[in-house]
């Protein structure tokens, strides 16, 4: 406000706030002249109060407010009345409004010009005849009281329609003098605005009165200037004149129409009329927008109109969709319409938290909140997932730097419903991302999205014009550690990886972008994987593979088996002791270990998925169980009661789930752990207080890891109940279609969806639909022959269900599940099956006690590799072997079709494809021979070409992993030895894997032998590690090769130990042993001393590896000719020409250490003396006396 009435002094301030606050205050001002005093207060606290009127304040109330005092006269002849949106003072009182006679009865004023809701501060000054004005007196300064609230009444408001005589323009206009354009009372359009909308008027804070957000506000406290992140650019504004410099507030308001006709007086003339909804902001933000250069990314309203997620047209079940205003602008349920603390006017939703993702996730079931339908909130938690992208900035392993939001990936104006259309280039978020983007491959586009970031030296960076919106530079978390093993950069995975081009070539390409085996959002597991590590590659590197899926090798075989196994059936005949075993590959019955016990009716049985079978003996109380492995019977707690017919056993976890049959209701429960019974455990048959006998054509499945057990009660009855292991319960469910008899049987065959049931005395077969809860009969055909007494059926895990017929028959049925049809299998040594006939799948050695294969721990050790580690993070503490310790899946890849195209080039020392992006270590120098390097340099494997695969190997075999304290071997039980003592290129012997090998004499007679090498392998061929580490499996289409696991020790891909070398009578395989994969088996085992030449250790022109008691087969035996007497135990080099071993050499590079005789193969002593001294003959020509033994002499 203007001030008027200026006076010298001020004696008495009554003030009434913007709401009816009253205050009176006394301040001085310049004393006259004369002698005379001017007028003063009375009292010290007079009273001063403010009424409403029907349309106007009083001002000093009904009473008034009190009479000031003049001594000597003049008297006081009047009272002024001024008013003011500040505080007043003496030198700033306000407007003058009014006065009051001193004559008058009672001492008031009422204001009719107050603008209803509007608020003020009022001043009343008390002026002599003489004019002069109350000043301080000698009774010192006068304050009045503060008085209650009121508010001026009436229907005209501030931007209403003003009647004829209303005061109102010029609370905004000055008619005379004004000093901004359009006759404003300020300067600028908004700082007229700010009159009222600065927190001292209006209720609408516009200005700067906001610190929570609540109101959104230009945060203009300093004019010209603003404190917020993001705001349209009213403070950029220094002239409605030039409204280049940014935007006045008439630009979206109306200051002269009621509220009720416009909400919020919102008049952008949108294309539906003035405001139309969303259509007012696409006045600006639409198909034209240009908005005086503002960057505001451009068209808002092709892509979002009828199109987008977020689009108030697409009727979304949103229940704060229409927002509070009444504007029906929905844009306001994301953004602020004058300022915020976040980029973009976005709003925040989680209290004062004024991130993006804080607006994205909104409170409780809005939007993508945790208790959405659409809860994006928990994948980002901290305390719910392990690792996520880090749009708070830090990751799950505390990495900061990060920089990525919600709206990198997802275009909020653009995304929209679909499976595919939910992502949006994140190097323009205007772009809808699909199957049909042109250039990002189809079926794969996730990877190009993803790769948009994923790319070093072009990473998003923070755009907004009129074509592309990039809302924030992208930055990846700042890694601490060094080296960083993936790395951020996945360029090279559409452009080598075999992940990808495998697939896109094979036009499998909707099975291997990001996506399969990355969690976009957040993830349990590290490295936001599907499935953690192992289990990650396991999705496609497994023996069924998922469907599409082209050239995956199965490795999860390779790295999981504990022994070398086949699905099998163990069944047992009834009405005896015997225990038979069916193998499924040769088709035939064999017998195993028979029990103490007969088998009658009422045995049941239940593999626990590992090395035992358990069983009840019908009949009886006796409980036994088998061991596979061992082949042997024995004896666990007794049941206590006697199974009879429709006994069945069913297995969850540490828990055996025991129905006796027998005509009764019991149900125990068995403790694997602890070898003991309980009866409270598990609830007798019962349905609301009803007991179900369970008899003759009872019996009961279980699917693994679920909660339900499913009983046939059989007994004559058609009833099929449902038992809850949780629960402790028992429900029925659909009957079946007929009453199970003698033989009824009902298994579950993998799956979520069916059981299958034989009725028994009969040829019928039933299917279960566990959804639907029914039964059918004609969906399954029925056996080949009756099932009767002792009939049995069990899944063998794959794709076949098999039966036992029994009722005296020796039948063997399988039912092929996808193709609906029986197989009579008239296996060998078939026998008859009678009452107390059960049968059950296990797996086992075909061969009969089989070998325990050796694997790197993928499957067991997991969860430990660190994407930073270095040599501290593989010692002995934290020893592991994971997919990626060897493998970068980004960048492993094969150089073509067909099988081993992945692998090394034979012959050569180099890595394979599938070992690129790997990380190796290379001693810094090779040390003196026989030494352990323990310098070392670090660096990724990126060449097939020129880097080694040793050096892979080196990283976890070697001084650099575990220091001076090597672990124990999982194979030998010794001490790991170092690699790069075995194979430093300084010893005197070792295999081509660091250097080409030392033994490159020439046959004297012209000879070009080499040690005679076959299969292609010469004196001066290199290797690599897996040339003798790989599986023992022929690798083909699905089978992979590398060192992940084999069923011979060590990880050997063939057998080798004690008896190589001794000869196929003694060591049956001996030929294929590992070592004659590249050595001439005549040559050093069955050939003839004379004419098999071909090796260096000779003695005229005689083969002495064929002779006396070097050869163990040519000896018949009982000597020690065994190659490990003589070579080192640890083949892989030795400091002494051909790894001959001494007596004084360690363990475990001495298979005879600290003996002084040798052993034969078989581990007995063989008494011939033991080797200490060899002398190494270049001219190939050998004595006894260069072998000696302690003492001298020869040793054999």
């Amino acid at each position: 406000m203007s001030l008027r009435h200026e006076r010298p002094g001020v004696s008495v301030l009554l003030v009434l706030t913007g709401i009816g606050l009253l205050l009176a205050l006394v301040s001085a001002g310049p004393a006259l002249a004369d002698t005379a005093s001017p007028p003063y207060w009375p009292t010290a606290t007079p009273s001063l109060v403010a009424t409403q009127g029907s349309n106007f304040i009083r001002v000093g109330g009904e009473t008034g407010w009190a009479e000031a005092t003049h001594t000597p006269p003049p008297f006081v002849g009047h009272y002024a009345v001024y008013r003011s949106v500040s505080s007043i003072a003496a030198t700033e009182k306000g407007e003058y409004i009014g006065r009051v006679e001193s004559t008058a009865a009672v001492r008031y004023f009422d204001d009719y010009t107050a603008i209803p809701g509007e608020s003020y501060y009022y001043g009343v000054v008390a002026v002599d005849s003489a004019g002069r004005w109350s000043v301080e007196s000698d009774v010192g300064e006068k304050i009045l009281a503060t008085a209650g609230l009121v508010t001026m009444p009436g229907s005209e408001v501030a931007h209403d329609a003003y009647n004829k005589n209303s005061m109102l323009c010029r609370d905004c206009h000055e008619v005379h003098g004004a000093a901004g354009p359009r006759i404003f009372r300020r300067s600028s359009e908004k700082e007229v605005c700010y009159t009222c909308h600065d927190g001292t008027g209006s209720i609408y804070d516009v200005r700067s009165g906001s610190t929570s957000e609540t109101v959104s506000d230009f945060g203009e406290a300093a004019l010209g200037s603003s404190t917020k992140t993001s705001y349209h650019p009213v403070p950029n504004a220094s002239n409605v004149l030039a409204p280049d410099t940014g935007m006045e507030c008439s630009d979206c308001h109306i200051a002269h129409k009621s509220r009720s006709v416009l909400p919020r007086l919102l008049a952008a003339a949108g294309p539906d009329g003035p405001g139309s909804g969303n259509a007012f902001c696409w006045t600006c933000h639409g198909t034209d927008s240009n908005a005086d250069g503002y960057q505001m990314g451009g068209d808002h309203y092709t892509e979002y109109y009828n199109k987008a997620v977020h689009s108030a047209e697409k009727s979304l079940p949103l229940t704060d969709w229409e927002p509070a205003s009444g504007t029906d602008i929905n844009c306001e349920n994301c953004h602020k319409s004058h300022g915020t603390g976040t980029s973009r006017l976005t709003a925040f939703r989680l209290g004062n938290d004024y991130t993006e993702e804080s607006l994205c996730f909104g409170e409780g079931a809005s939007c993508h909140g945790s208790a959405s339908g659409s809860n994006m909130q928990d994948q980002f938690d901290p305390a719910q997932r392990r690792s996520y992208h880090a749009i708070r900035g830090t990751t799950g392993d505390g990495m900061t730097g990060a920089k990525v939001e919600c709206s990198s990936c997802h275009g909020p104006h653009t995304v929209q419903s679909g499976a595919d259309t939910k992502l949006t280039k994140p190097s323009n978020t205007k772009q809808l991302v699909t199957t049909t983007t042109a250039g990002w491959g189809g079926a794969n586009f996730r990877t190009y999205f993803c790769n948009d970031c994923h790319k070093a030296g072009s990473f998003p960076s923070a755009t907004t014009n009129s074509t592309t919106i990039v809302p924030y530079t992208i930055t990846f978390p700042t890694v601490s550690g060094s080296p960083f093993f993936p790395g951020w950069d996945k360029n090279s995975y559409y452009y080598s990886s075999g992940h990808w081009l495998q697939s896109y070539s094979a036009g499998y390409d909707t099975v291997r972008d990001c996506a399969y085996c990355h969690v976009p959002h957040g993830s349990d597991n590290a490295r936001l994987t599907q499935e953690q590590e192992e289990g990650t590659c396991y999705l496609c590197h497994d023996s069924s593979p998922p469907a599409g899926v082209n050239g995956a090798k199965d490795v999860k075989s390779e790295t999981t088996a504990t022994v070398t196994l086949e699905r099998m059936l163990f069944a047992t005949p009834g009405g005896n002791t015997n225990f038979r075993r069916y193998s499924i590959t040769s088709n035939s019955w064999d017998t195993r270990a028979s029990s103490s016990t007969n088998f009658n009716a009422g045995t049941a049985l239940v593999w626990d998925g590992g090395d035992y079978i358990y069983a009840t003996h019908g009949g009886g109380t006796t409980f036994r169980r088998f061991q596979i492995s061992s082949n042997t019977w024995e004896n666990r707690a007794s049941t206590g009661v006697n199974a009879g017919e429709g006994a069945s056993l069913e297995i969850e976890g540490n828990y055996i789930y025991y129905f006796r049959g027998a005509n009764t209701n019991k149900a125990l429960r068995y403790t694997i752990s602890t070898n003991a019974w309980s009866d409270a455990a598990m609830a007798d048959v019962n349905v609301g207080g009803t007991n179900y006998s369970l008899a003759r054509g009872a019996d009961s499945t279980h699917i693994t890891g679920d909660d339900y057990i499913y009983v046939m009660q059989g007994n004559g009855q058609t009833r099929f109940l449902r038992y809850s292991i949780s629960g402790n319960t028992y429900t029925t469910r659909a009957t079946t279609p007929a009453a199970p008899d003698r033989g009824g049987q009902i298994e579950w065959a993998g799956g979520s969806q069916y059981l299958y049931a034989l009725r028994g005395n009969s040829t019928t077969f039933w299917r279960y639909d566990i959804g639907a809860n029914s039964w059918s009969d004609a969906a399954v055909n029925d056996t080949p022959g009756n099932i009767g007494d002792g009939g049995s059926l069990a899944w063998d895990g794959g794709s076949y269900i098999w039966a036992l017929r029994g009722g005296g028959a020796n039948n063997l049925y399988r039912f092929n599940i996808s193709g609906n049809s029986w197989t009579n299998m008239n296996p060998s040594n078939a026998f008859n099956v009678n009452a107390g006939g059960a049968m059950t799948r296990a797996d086992d050695d075909p061969v009969g006690g089989g070998s325990q294969p050796t694997a790197h721990p993928v499957a067991t050790v997991s969860d430990r590799h660190s994407d930073t580690e270095t040599a501290g993070n593989l010692g002995s503490s934290n020893r592991h072997s994971e997919c990626v310790d060897c493998h970068d899946p980004h960048r492993a890849t094969r150089s073509g079709t067909g099988v081993g195209k992945a692998l090394h080039v034979a012959g050569t020392p180099y890595i394979g494809p599938a070992l690129i992006g790997a990380w190796g270590v290379s001693p810094t120098s090779w040390p003196a021979a026989w030494t352990v390097a323990t310098s070392y340099n670090l660096f990724r494997l990126t060449s097939a070409a020129s880097q080694e695969e040793w050096q892979l190997c080196f990283r976890c075999h070697t001084y650099y992993a575990y220091g001076g304290s090597p672990p124990t071997s999982p194979s030998g039980g010794f001490t790991e030895t170092d690699l790069s003592k075995d194979f430093n290129v300084n010893n005197a012997a070792l295999h081509p894997v660091t250097a080409v090998g030392k033994n490159d004499f020439a046959y004297s007679g012209g000879g070009n032998y080499r040690a005679a090498l076959i299969n292609g392998w010469l004196y001066n061929s290199r290797m690599t590690c897996t040339d003798c580490h790989n599986t023992n499996n022929t690798i083909d289409s699905t089978v992979p090769g590398g060192p992940h696991g084999s069923a011979n020790s060590f990880i050997l891909k063939r057998p080798w130990d004690s008896y190589t070398g001794t000869g196929n009578t003694y060591n049956p395989g001996d030929s294929s042993d590992l070592c004659f994969l590249c050595h001439d088996y005549t040559t050093y085992v069955t050939g003839n001393d004379g004419t098999n030449l071909n090796t260096g250790f000779r003695r005229d022109n005689k083969n002495l590896h064929l002779i006396d008691d070097h050869n163990y087969y040519q000896k018949s035996g009982g000597v020690a000719g065994t190659c490990i007497n003589c070579h080192g135990a640890i083949p892989h080099g030795l400091n002494r020409a051909h790894s001959i071993v001494l007596g004084s050499d360690p363990a475990p590079y001495n298979w005879n250490a600290g003996r002084s005789t040798y052993k034969n193969p078989n581990g007995t002593d063989s008494g011939d003396d033991i080797m200490t001294t060899f002398v190494n003959r270049d001219n190939q020509d050998y004595d006894k006396n260069d072998c000696q033994k302690s003492g001298g002499g020869h040793p054999c």
